[in-house]
């Protein structure tokens, strides 16, 4: 027995994929940490001294002689009526001087520190 073979050509096309590479650019989100100096407020509590002027009234006091001629002393009753008798107790107020010595302070300053935390936005 003979074998024939039939050789038959055929012509398929296949498709072929091409792969190109092609930059592209993406915008995509990038952390920055940046460091900045910034000038925070300190609160600083300073004493002063001010002096505020205001006015007083000062009394005076002066014996002044007059001059009199004839000094004349005379009782002289009034007559009147009471018609009741009561007896009171009365405080009456009695001043005191007390002197006492103030320190008078000096200016000082005092520095408050104070840290305050500055969140850092994430872009």
């Amino acid at each position: 027995p003979f074998a024939v073979e039939k050789l038959v050509e055929k012509r398929v096309e296949v498709p072929v994929e091409k792969i190109i590479e092609k930059r592209v650019e993406v915008p995509f989100a990038v952390e920055k940490l940046v460091e900045k100096r910034v000038e925070v407020p300190v609160e600083r509590i300073v004493e002063k001294r001010i002096e505020v002027p205001f006015a007083v009234e000062k009394l005076v006091e002066k014996r002044v002689e007059v001059p009199v001629e004839k000094i004349i002393e005379k009782r002289v009753e009034v007559p009147f009526a009471v018609e009741k008798l009561v007896e009171k107790r009365v405080e009456v107020p009695v001043e005191r001087i007390v002197e006492k010595r103030i320190e008078v302070p000096f200016a000082v300053e005092k520095v408050v520190e104070k840290r305050v935390e500055v969140p850092v936005e994430k872009i």
